[in-house]
Order: C-alpha cells, then structure tokens, then sequence
C-alpha cells in the first residue's frame, strides 16, 4: 500500500521589506505606522519597481532544520494579496545571508546583498511556486540551518500596489515529488460533480469559436491621434489625481501643459468655424446634408472614417452629457432643501436644471432619470444603467462585497459569470426594460461599473476556494480553459504565460457580455449597449477590448489619472476595438471651493479656472481621435461632506467612500453653477461639430 505523503509547512522566522528614498534608514514597521497603514498587527509587504523613492524588496528568513532526506521537494509559496492591475508582475529570488539582517532592524540602507539568484522571471499570481529544493539541501551540506532569500522586482514601471501577506506565505517541503495543483473531485454525488466540470468544457467550446474568428480577423490598423503641440501654450498646476488626507495650495506642485479652445491655430482656416449651426432637441446638428437614416432612437455608425451616434431624428449628434442630475445626489438632505429654497418644488427645480444644462453648458445628456426631470418639456438624453447583471448577482448569491464605486467580489475578486444560475438571473432581471423600448430620450444602457480587470485574472479563479459551492463553476472552469489551451492534464504556474493571462481576461469578459448583452436585446432590441463603464486599465488588456467589440454598440470607459489623454494609449484602444468610444468618468476638484478634497479619483487643482483649463484641454484631445462620441463629467453637484449624507441599499446603510468632500460638480451644494467651469464647457459643448470639423479638414491637409 502506497503511503500517504507527508508535508512540512514552515512559516518564516523573520520577514520584512525596505524602501528607498525618504525612508531607507526606516523599518517596515515604522514605514506602516508613518503611513496609517497599521492595522492591527495584519499588515502586508509591499514590493516594487518603480520611480527612485518607491522601490521596494522583500525578505523572509525559514527555520530549514526540520527537513532530512526524506522530502523530496522544497517549494517557496509567496502569498499575494494584491498585484497591479494593470501588467503581469515577473520577480526574482536571491540567496541572501540569513545573519546579516532581522526583522526589527533591517532598512533600505542595511539591507542584505543579493547573493546566488535561485530563481529568476517568476510571475507573481495565486500558484506561484518555487522550486527551492537544491538551495535548501546546498545549504544544509554548507551545515546551514537557515534559508534566507530576498525577492526583487523585475518587470519595468510596475509601480502598482502589489502586496504580499507575510503571515500566510510558506515554504513547504513533501516527501512526494507529484504537484498536483487543482481538485477535480468538487462534489460528493458523482454525476452532479460530471455536470459542473462537463459545462466548464461547454463554456469552453462555445468561446473557442468565437476565439477562431476574432484570430482571423486581427487588429486594427493602428492610427494616427494628431496633436499640435505649438497649442499647448499654458502650463497648468496641480496636485496630483488620487486621495490626500487633506490637499492644500502648497501641494499644487505638478506642472501639465494645457490648451484651450483660444489656443487653436488655424480657426476658420481650415474649415468653415463660424457657420450658423442649429441643434435638435437632443444636441444633434441640424444639416440634411450629414443626416442619416431616421430611426426614431440614438444608433452608431462610422462616417468617412469617423465614428458618429446618430440622433433619433437621424441627425448626427456628439454626446456632451453629466452624471448624476439629481436634487439631492447620494441623499443629501442639505442639497434637496437649497433646490426647494431656490425653486419652489422639485418640478421647479427640474424645469430649471435641464434649461441650465441645455443652455448655459450645451449639456443634453445625463445619468439622471427621476420623475420630474422626465417630465420636463424636451427632457434631458438618458444614459441608463441595465441593471441586474453580475454585481446584482453577487449580491444574490453572496460574493458581492463592494461598497460603493468599483466592483469587488468575493474570493479573490472573481465575477461569477461562468454559473449557469447568472443566465437566468440576468434574464429574468432585465424584464423591466421592455417598458423603456419605445422611449426616444433614452440613449442606451451601461451594465454594471468599474469590475475586475485584474491582470492575474486566471491565478485568482484558479486558486479560488474550491471547497465553497459557490464557487465551482468559475474554479472548474478556469482549470478546463488553462488544460485546453496549454495541452496539459496538470498546468502549473510555469504554463501561465503572459500572453495566456491576456487571454483569459478576454475568456471572462466574452462570457459576461455574451450573457448581458444577450437579455438586454431581448427586452430592449431598440437601444444602444454601451459596455460596463471600465476604468482605464482597459487599455492594456488587448483581449478583453476585441471580445468587447463583439458585442457593443459604444465603449465607455472611466478615464482618470490623465490631464491628457497620450496618443499611444488611444491608439490602444482604436488597434483593438475600433468601435465608439465614451469618456463616462473625468473631473477636477479645486481648493478654492473650500470642500477638503480628501477623496475622489479626479485632478486637484488650486481654482475654479483650471478646472475649466483642464475640461478644454482633456476634451480638445477626445475631439481629435475619430473613435470618440461624447463624454460625461463626473459629477452633476458638490459632494456633501456632512455625516448625516448616508447611501441606502438593499437594507444596508452606508456612505460611498469616493463621494464624500470632493468639488466634483459643475454646481455647488446649493445649485449655483461655478461660472468659470460653465463657461468653458459651454465654448467646447456648444462648437463641438465645428472643432470635430476644423481637426478633421486641419490633420486632413497633413
């Protein structure tokens, strides 16, 4: 009778990681505590590849003394916690001497030298693991009876938050040499555990197909974006886009080239720029001569290598739009009763919003759709959410754990969108559609917000907790998918290469918008999809993008962290989906408002003019690329910074974290719009076919 194998899990005798720059004569535990990142003793290591100032390595320590003869194979398991989002993170393993540093002491300055390099371009993810046996028997021969190693970085500008939990990562020496890494045995009753795994390969073979054919089609060409530079002739300051515990005007230290609509060259020049125009109802211009088939709804099409919507009266209509028209956005108390003050009542308040936007702003579109603004004469475009897709369905089922903005789920931030159940789910929730199918103000539907993009993506399904039912059909079918593609009854972390990484993304997100897009038209065939509002990572995750254009009418993305947006990154996107494309999420916040600032992802710039300098700057660019059809700013109105300001949901009571004192809005907490910012959305919105046409003849003649 065979014997059963033994394991030794060995948890490191020391552990730490250093940092360069303002702290490399600090401890990591003084570097946690400086940076409010103690939590209770829980804390994780970060390490890092980035700018001087923000490198960062790891070190851990291992008591080898317990393992003789008897093992076979010594394996190093680093536990990740966190990886940047947006590449595949490669690192190195390094002998180091285990007496020239400790936990307590050890900083960037004292830190150990890199000795014999143990292992090399090792990709960090869920089944990383190392193979150490011949670095821990060379160092019992030496009489040793510690290892040391250190792990150190490689990929260039990962800069991201990649983490590693010290307290649950492990070397773990068997006596056995087999390294069977995944469980094919999920449930007890043997034909219901064939089903699970006889769907995965179902799932599998319906998304090969489409696979094929995206394979013979290729990319895109890749385009020129045109700039003039010569136009960039201010300078703006800010502070940065991201959180601060509170941004103050001595931090507005970083410097971004800036254009204006007054900066243009060639106005006139180039195209006609000063012709009467006239808009529809819907913000669509009116010319018979560019007018397309009169369809009663918004539709797309490409136009002389252009993408356009075109309006329902068959108009072509660029899209200038705001989230969040409401009178009380995220419930303020505050900011409903300024708008009753002002107006009267909410049909009041309605009426005179929408003519503000239209107007003064030369905003059509919206994310608001209460009552009284539907009500209004010649109402505001409504950009919808569908509703009901895979957040609504973690929440059934019990994954969901987010809390605001992004979406995040439950065992290592895994959609589960292989479930059979999420057919019916998203089916039966999308019923309610049908009752929007004839409305003409409706533009089309956005499904779910800001989900998952990990790039280890395929390690987090994999090393999913495969003894939780509710996770068997996305572990299962992660496994089928990684043995189909690599040929391999038994994959490990080696076979996960980065293009297959890239690959699964693409897997996952086909079967999302294969089942989304799928119950949307059938209850709605009249509207258009316009994807899931992704954050900007979307740029470097090519697979995800050609599946997407399989399926979608416009793309919208979140796109922050950028005063402008580069060329390289539109041209991303257009080489893999050249489809419409949609800014839903950009804004600036500024001192001068006196809101605090702390939280929100946009730019914080000292005043309500660069404010206005940075919308004409971040949407000229927009205008120039072919592919784009419209923007939203984020967000109608100010953050209220009051406690009493709470967000109630399916029962729960919360505040989202990313609206809390942020100068988001195009209004104040009491309606009144900040006249600099106006102004200048209204010289972009108003002349926005104008711009598109003087970029079109000017870069034309180049």
């Amino acid at each position: 009778m065979a014997q059963t194998a033994k394991e030794l899990h060995l948890s490191p005798i020391e552990k730490a990681y250093v940092r360069d720059g303002a702290y490399a004569d600090k401890g990591w535990r003084a570097i946690i505590r400086e940076r409010g990142l103690d939590n209770n003793n829980t804390e994780v290591f970060c390490f890092k590849n980035g700018t001087p100032g923000f490198v960062r390595y790891v070190y851990f320590t291992f008591d080898i003394s317990e393992i003789d003869d008897s093992f076979k194979i010594v394996r190093f398991h680093p536990s990740f916690v966190a990886l940047d989002q947006q590449v595949s993170i490669f690192f190195n393993v390094y002998k180091v001497d285990a007496e020239a540093w400790d936990t307590e002491t050890v900083t960037w300055n004292t830190k150990p030298a890199f000795g014999e390099l143990l292992a090399e371009n090792t990709m960090a993810g869920g089944l990383c693991s190392v193979d150490l046996t011949k670095a821990v028997f060379d160092a019992k021969k030496n009489g040793e009876t510690k290892l040391s190693i250190g792990l150190k970085v490689i990929t260039e500008g990962a800069d991201g938050e990649n983490r590693i939990n010290p307290r649950t990562t492990t070397l773990i020496a068997s006596t056995s040499e087999d390294t069977t890494l995944y469980t094919k045995k999920l449930r007890a009753d043997e034909a219901e555990n064939k089903a699970v795994w006889d769907w995965a390969q179902q799932v599998y073979d319906e998304w090969y197909e489409r696979y094929q054919i995206l394979l013979k089609k290729g990319e895109n060409e890749e385009l020129y974006i045109p700039s003039d530079p010569e136009e960039h002739v201010k300078i703006s300051k800010c502070g940065g886009s991201g959180f601060a515990k509170k941004w103050t005007m001595d931090m507005m230290n970083k410097e971004y080239p800036t254009r204006r609509v007054c900066d243009l060259k060639g106005l006139g020049e180039y195209s006609d720029y000063y012709a009467e125009q006239k808009f529809d109802e819907f913000g669509g211009l009116i010319d018979e001569s560019r007018r397309g088939e009169v369809t009663g709804f918004f539709y797309s099409k490409k136009v002389n290598g252009r993408w356009w919507i075109f309006d329902p009266n068959g108009y072509p209509c660029h899209i200038r739009a705001v989230s969040g028209v409401g009178i009380n956005y995220l419930g303020s108390p505050n900011q409903k009763e300024a708008a009753i003050n002002m107006y009267g009542d909410e049909e009041g308040w309605a009426e005179a919003t929408t003519r503000l936007l239209q107007d003064k702003f030369a905003i059509y579109t919206s994310t608001g759709s209460s009552p009284a603004l539907r009500a209004v004469k010649n109402p505001l475009i409504r950009q919808m959410g569908s509703g009901g897709c895979v957040g609504a369905y973690g929440r059934h089922i019990g994954t969901n754990i987010s809390n605001g903005g992004s979406t995040h789920f439950a065992g290592n931030n895994t959609m589960p969108v292989f479930d059979p159940g999420f057919i019916d789910f998203c089916d039966e929730q999308q019923k309610k559609l049908e009752a929007n199918k004839d409305d003409k103000y409706i533009l089309g539907y956005t499904m779910d917000n800001e989900l998952p993009m990990d790039a280890n993506m395929l390690s987090n399904y994999l090393t999913i907790d495969h003894t939780d039912e509710r996770f068997h059909y996305s572990y299962a079918t992660a496994w089928t998918w990684l043995i189909n593609m690599t040929g391999k009854e038994n994959p490990g972390q080696e076979d996960i290469t980065p293009e297959l990484n890239q690959l699964f993304r693409g897997f996952v997100w086909d079967r999302y918008y294969n089942i989304v897009t799928k119950a949307v038209r059938k209850y709605d065939p009249n509207h258009m999809l316009l994807g899931t509002r992704f954050l900007h990572g979307v740029v470097k995750a090519p697979w995800v993008l050609r599946f997407a254009a399989l399926y979608l009418d416009c793309m919208t993305i979140n796109w922050y962290g950028r005063w402008e947006i580069p060329a390289e990154e539109l041209n991303d996107v257009v080489r893999n989906a050249d489809l419409p494309l949609m800014i839903t999420e950009f804004y600036t916040k500024a001192i001068d408002s006196g809101l605090a600032n702390t939280r929100g992802a946009g730019w914080t710039v000292p005043t309500q003019q660069d404010r206005a300098d940075f919308y004409q700057t971040y949407t000229l660019r927009l205008l120039e690329c072919k592919n784009f059809i419209g923007w939203h700013w984020f967000q109608y109105i100010d953050n209220d910074p009051h406690p009493e300001v709470i967000f109630k949901e399916d029962g729960k009571t919360w505040r989202d974290q990313s609206s809390i004192d942020a100068n988001k809005g195009i209004v104040d907490s009491y309606h009144k719009p900040y006249k600099e910012l106006m102004e200048a959305m209204y010289e972009v919105n108003s002349n926005v076919y104008r711009l598109i046409d003087h970029f079109d003849a000017k870069y034309a003649k180049k």
